[in-house]
């Protein structure tokens, strides 16, 4: 291990039990907690890679997964699973913060949508969905200067992670359904749209807000 700073002063006089020194085994092995949301546990196995990033370090550090919490936390529905990382040159230390990545052995591809779109309620997560206007429905078809009407239908989802600006759909959408992605707070279902690409925003997964 390694000795920390003395928390004691030369002559000082010593009670039972107060601390001396720290003493910290950061030498070979050591474990990193990693925070995971329990939509991702399925695919995390003991013994899956494991690389570690360190702020302000460009270099990688390689582990292994060694442990999986059987329990989520309630109030953030994530689990814990432990790392086991050598560190014999002693750049990881006790209380860092760092950044995880799991290597896993496939990729998924799933469904995202610009979180924007997504409505969150007590009843349930929904999105709108853009549908042809029913030809026995009241109202225009088309607006003066010819675009064409449609509807917006409320469909409830079930979300899956985040990342970025982005929110992936576990259930209740497919791949190329038309969406409302903004201003969608604004609708009730069945309510008459005309769709406005040219002022449609533009999500990213790794957004770099500018500070103005």
């Amino acid at each position: 291990g390694r000795l920390g700073i003395s928390a004691i002063n030369l002559g000082q006089y010593l009670n039972a039990g107060t601390t001396v020194a720290t003493l910290d085994a950061v030498e070979g092995q050591v474990f990193v907690d990693i925070s995971l949301p329990q939509e991702q546990l399925p695919g995390v196995t003991v013994g899956m890679p494991v690389r570690i990033m360190l702020r302000g370090d460009e270099r990688p550090v390689h582990g292994v997964v060694k442990a999986i919490s059987p329990t989520v936390d309630p109030s953030t529905r994530n689990a814990r699973v432990r790392a086991s990382v050598p560190n014999q040159d002693r750049r990881l230390r006790p209380g860092m913060f760092v950044t995880a990545e799991l290597v896993t052995p496939k990729r998924t591809t799933v469904v995202t949508v610009p979180a924007t779109a997504v409505i969150h309620a007590p009843y349930g997560d929904s999105v709108f969905i853009i549908e042809d206007k029913p030809r026995d429905a009241p109202g225009m078809r088309t607006t003066p200067d010819g675009k064409s009407v449609k509807i917006a239908r409320q469909q409830f989802v079930r979300l899956g992670a985040a990342r970025g600006d982005f929110v992936a759909i576990v259930e209740g959408l497919t791949a190329g359904q038309p969406i409302v992605s903004a201003g969608a707070f604004k609708l009730r279902n069945g309510s008459p749209i005309v769709i406005e690409n040219a002022v449609r925003p533009t999500p990213q997964t790794n957004p770099h807000p500018e500070n103005r």
